[in-house]
């Protein structure tokens, strides 16, 4: 039985070596579309001005994505560390 063992791992060898170049890396490359990160641009406030604590401050801003703009985090810095104002803000303002 050892011809008939031999005659077969020689079939399989020869099945796997028909079969290894068609499953080259070259075929599993799949190209993801760019995605370019977000824009966003502060339309109000727009510099200069002085806010008095407890006024009330309009903050307008225009946010742009190759994809889709889902929600905006707002925040400032006065110099004592960040602080978060909302998260997740929909529309322009």
């Amino acid at each position: 039985m050892k011809p008939t063992r031999k005659i077969l791992w020689g079939v399989a060898a020869l099945a796997l070596a028909a079969f290894l170049p068609a499953c080259s890396d070259d075929d599993a490359i799949i190209d993801e579309p760019e995605d370019n990160p977000p824009e966003i641009q502060l339309t109000a406030p727009n510099g200069g001005g002085a806010v008095q604590p407890g006024s009330d401050l309009d903050i307008t801003w225009t946010a742009t994505d190759d994809n889709e703009v889902v929600g905006v985090d707002l925040s400032y810095n006065s110099g004592g560390g960040e602080q978060v104002i909302a998260t997740g803000v929909t529309g322009s303002s």
